[in-house]
């Protein structure tokens, strides 16, 4: 029971301030579709691990950051129109979301 509640306060904790403001935590982390995300892959001393490549389309600059599933996530960072980025991770991750932050 400990740990159900532990998961429960630290939810509320998170979900409290953000539905203050009117905003719903999945809008909150939810990129434009204009921001687009291509899965592709790093060598990294004969080891070839994952990555994507970042392109903003959108017609304003978007500050997005790489979230990966069973790995650490990427740092926030501010696209201008058309900007491209590659971002990569550590072997076994796999690319879960893009979020704004």
């Amino acid at each position: 029971m400990k740990r159900k509640l532990s998961t429960l306060i630290i939810a509320t904790a998170f979900v409290a301030p953000l539905s203050l403001l009117g905003i719903s935590p999945a809008a909150a982390a939810t990129a434009p579709s204009c921001v687009k995300v291509v899965k592709t892959t790093w060598k990294d001393h004969g080891i070839t691990k994952p990555a994507v490549q970042v392109t903003n389309r959108c017609k304003t600059t978007q500050r997005v950051k790489v979230i990966w599933a069973w790995g650490f996530d990427g740092s926030c960072h501010s696209y201008k129109p058309n900007y491209t980025y590659k971002d990569g991770s550590g072997k076994g991750a796999k690319f879960d979301e893009l979020r704004k932050c």
